[in-house]
């Protein structure tokens, strides 16, 4: 063996030593044991650290991540449809991804059934078993007048009164604590909102509200809800027909409910429920400190198994009278409640 044979022989000998040393490592080859390249390994990992394998420091005891044809235990139809499979469609409520419009058709449904669990009602509904939790939007749609409660007596009988104006007070907690998301709106649990006042009403008349004007529930987009529904409803006839008294009653909740909680241009939502109580305490306070008659004070409890019914467009309506006697002055208010809604399909490995 020539000098130049040898020396070529000991280069080799050391590259070869050199290559033992490191594949002798546990860490020389951090994705797979197969021997593969530095480089193929560190690309691997970079592409891991970059998100090219969705869950991959839980998922690799395992086995792959999204994309490996295996539902794993943290994967769902909705996280990864090609492990786990396309989601069985929610035939019991819209859409979320489809966009929400005001039903064209609502049906009506029991004010009082709407407190007792829906299996104990006769009214027809679908199909929820495959659906996510509700996703709710709640407004007054119109009120109605019986009486005035400011006619004039006569022994014959009662002379109508002057028309008179109108609005409301709403508070609505579902008294759960829910995370936020694009299509539930802020994670408030108690939303506290206003009505404009009616035009004018006459005697059995009755006035309609604009959608912006009258959501009380949902605010700012259909809010998930979890849990029972409680609503009070309160309404006022002002002491001034068509008068601006209300911007009092506005500028007194808005102070009490801080800057933070708008949730729309005549509502607050929050997440403690004591400025709730708060924001509702001085609107009533400013209301009846200008001479506005509150003449509507009805609270409802709103069983947690309607609530997906409820994204499909339904009503209801409640009524509240007084004053028996004529020299009482006898009054009725009737308020019609609206609701719709979505729901997502449900998260599920199959």
């Amino acid at each position: 063996m020539n000098r130049s044979t040898r020396l070529t022989a000991v280069f080799a000998f050391l590259l070869v030593g050199v290559g033992c040393s490191s594949g002798g490592s546990a860490d020389a080859y951090p994705i797979g044991d197969d021997g593969g390249s530095s480089e193929a390994a560190s690309g691997d990992a970079a592409r891991a650290d970059a998100g090219a394998f969705p869950g991959a420091g839980d998922a690799a005891a395992e086995g792959g991540g999204c994309g490996d044809n295996v539902c794993q235990s943290n994967e769902t139809c909705i996280t990864c449809p090609n492990d786990c499979g396309e989601c069985l469609a929610c035939t019991g409520a819209p859409s979320c991804s489809n966009g929400l419009a005001l039903p064209s058709q609502p049906l009506d449904r029991d004010f009082a059934s709407l407190s007792a669990p829906i299996g104990q009602s006769d009214a027809g509904v679908a199909d929820t078993s495959n659906c996510a939790d509700a996703q709710l939007r709640l407004r007054i749609a119109r009120l109605e007048v019986g009486h005035q409660g400011k006619e004039v007596w006569l022994p014959t009988g009662t002379v109508s009164g002057p028309a008179q104006s109108y609005y409301c007070l709403l508070q609505a907690s579902d008294g759960a604590v829910v995370s936020s998301s694009a299509d539930a709106g802020s994670n408030g649990t108690v939303e506290v909102a206003l009505t404009k006042p009616t035009a004018l009403i006459a005697d059995y008349g009755g006035a309609d509200f604009a959608p912006s004007d009258s959501i009380f529930w949902g605010q700012t987009g259909p809010r998930l809800t979890q849990s029972n529904l409680t609503v009070t409803y309160s309404c006022f006839q002002q002491a001034q027909p068509g008068g601006n008294g209300f911007a009092n009653v506005l500028a007194a909740a808005g102070a009490a409910a801080g800057s933070l909680a708008g949730a729309g241009p005549y509502g607050w939502a929050f997440g403690v429920g004591a400025v709730a109580l708060q924001t509702a305490a001085a609107a009533i306070n400013a209301a009846q400190q200008q001479g506005d008659w509150h003449m509507f004070d009805v609270t409802q409890t709103i069983d947690r198994s309607w609530l997906l019914d409820l994204t499909n467009g339904r009503t209801w309506s409640l009524t509240q009278s007084g004053g028996d006697s004529a020299f009482q002055y006898p009054w009725s208010l009737t308020l019609h409640v609206e609701s719709w809604g979505c729901a997502d399909p449900k998260a599920v490995s199959h």
